[in-house]
């Protein structure tokens, strides 16, 4: 019987990732993405509450006038200065997970100045995962070595919500702010 719950605790993870592990994806801009002129990045960011562990996704076409830059501060992001910076993405669906809590500040550096296409977020700290799931989770992997979920789209990084010998498996594409 544990056998068979771990397993479909693995297919919760994999098929509802966001739901099991507690953090929220939120697409920036919503059903119109990082495009200029189309949304208020400023209101929408706004209207959410983001938490350590939540993901940004920003969805674009163009990659030759789209791009996503994570200012270093308040200074670099008032005035659309894209360097130095804490990270640069421009592959039209950038994932960024953000980790630690605090103020992130993001923009398009073509778009920044006349279209206003920035945005700023506070991070509050880490959501609390229940523990049952925390409990599920490590009962799950302890039994199996990992290497065996373990698909070469897929690395492996720690999590520090649980305990030091647990490890999460997140796919590639995640970028760490």
């Amino acid at each position: 019987m544990a056998r068979r719950t771990g397993g479909l605790f693995l297919v919760a993870y994999f098929v509802f990732p966001s739901m099991v592990l507690g953090y929220t994806e939120f697409v920036v801009g919503g059903d119109d993405g990082w495009k200029a002129g189309v949304v208020d990045y400023s209101a929408w960011a706004s209207s959410y509450t983001f938490s350590a562990g939540d993901v940004l996704v920003f969805n674009y076409w163009d990659t030759t006038e789209y791009n996503v830059v994570v200012a270093t501060g308040s200074d670099t992001f008032d005035n659309c200065v894209s360097t130095p910076n804490l990270g640069y993405y421009d592959s039209g669906h950038d994932v960024l997970e953000l980790t630690d809590a605090g103020n992130y500040y993001f923009f398009c550096q073509g778009h920044c100045d006349y279209n206003d296409m920035k945005f700023m977020i506070t991070l509050l700290p880490e959501k609390s995962t229940p523990s049952l799931l925390r409990a599920q989770f490590a009962f799950s992997f302890c039994k199996t070595p990992l290497s065996r979920f373990l698909p070469h789209s897929f690395s492996l990084l720690s999590f520090s919500g649980f305990h030091k010998s647990i490890a999460i498996l997140r796919p590639d594409r995640f970028f760490k702010v």
